[in-house]
């Protein structure tokens, strides 16, 4: 069953760059990962420092290989540094 994460992100006044740095590696090793579907920053229309990281994924196997990935645990931690918030949820489609 497919796999949907959404991923809220408050970057910090001034730390958009940075944390882009950060993004893009782990968005484009994400991307090429077996049983990924989607992987996409998307930015507020109000507020450019509210971004969403939707992740759609084949599987939980398809997920569990994400987490391992070398990208993911290079990059994925760092991006604390550079936000107020971040908040996770995790969706399956219905019906």
């Amino acid at each position: 069953m497919m796999i949907v994460l959404v991923v809220n992100f408050k970057v910090k006044e001034g730390q958009k760059d940075a944390f882009m740095e950060v993004m893009k590696p782990l968005m484009l090793g994400s991307q090429s990962e077996p049983g990924c579907i989607e992987y996409n920053l998307f930015a507020s229309d109000d507020d450019a420092n509210a971004l969403v990281l939707i992740e759609k994924f084949q599987d939980q196997a398809a997920l569990d290989f994400h987490n391992e990935a070398g990208h993911f645990k290079q990059y994925a931690p760092k991006l604390g540094d550079f936000c107020d918030n971040i908040s996770a949820g995790r969706f399956a489609p219905v019906g």
